[in-house]
């Protein structure tokens, strides 16, 4: 059976009201981090965890070892219900969304730049756009098709790349480039540990920009905020 809207709406009501009890009952205590028990769910890519996941787990478990993390990667058109049910705590994703049920706060900003194996036959110091334009591309993206940023940019400047490889997770793609002739365009940060040649753009392609979102309801919630806080210091810290 398929709710209608209307259900949906209530629902969706229902849900919020159910969460703000539950983050007034926790409010009135004190949240003890080194006491707690409890299972933080957040929505990010594999890139977005490689960068973030590491030094946040390092800094929890010391500060709080009863709580644990889930990563998903779950649809974006599936964001708000996720949040509002209370299935999933936090999403980090790029600022795209501006729905008044999600609070947001900014995290990080990443420059892109241009990855080349040791043994890829460019040998030059900096790249020009005709270089750039001539190499074979790995081109990322959780969507099966459709342009991305790089190409965007691209075609505001009346030019294409050749992609020769297209790929949903982005912690395969520099493996490829280290073993092939192949460029890839990622954030800085994502390629940075591997021995390879990171060259600078040669055109405007805007920063990696990333963002904290979680539902309205849960703003007060002391372990929601507790949490949040620790997400923010990392970033700040180590990114």
């Amino acid at each position: 059976m398929v709710p209608t809207p209307a259900a949906e709406n209530i629902i969706g009501r229902v849900r919020e009201a159910l969460q703000m009890m539950t983050s007034s009952l926790t409010e009135e205590g004190v949240f003890q981090p080194d006491r707690a028990d409890k299972t933080f769910r957040i929505n990010m890519s594999d890139l977005i965890a490689a960068m973030i996941l590491p030094p946040l787990e390092e800094m929890v478990s010391r500060r709080a070892p009863g709580l644990n993390f889930e990563s998903y990667h779950i649809p974006r058109a599936d964001l708000l219900r996720e949040l509002s049910g209370g299935t999933m705590d936090f999403a980090i994703d790029v600022p795209m969304f501006n729905d008044p049920q999600l609070c947001h706060a900014p995290l990080l900003k990443e420059r892109y730049v241009c990855m080349l194996g040791r043994d890829h036959p460019f040998k030059g110091d900096k790249l020009t756009l005709e270089d750039y334009l001539g190499f074979d591309h790995i081109h990322v993206s959780s969507r099966r098709s459709g342009p991305g940023h790089v190409e965007i940019a691209l075609n505001r400047l009346g030019h294409r790349r050749h992609i020769q490889l297209r790929l949903q997770h982005y912690l395969v793609a520099p493996l490829v480039a280290l073993r092939s002739d192949l460029a890839l365009t990622a954030p800085l940060r994502s390629v940075s540990q591997y021995d390879a040649r990171l060259m600078e753009l040669p055109f405007e392609l805007a920063d990696l920009e990333l963002h904290l979102y979680w539902h309205k309801s849960r703003s007060e919630d002391q372990a929601n905020r507790w949490m949040r806080d620790r997400i923010m210091d990392v970033t700040a810290e180590y990114l």
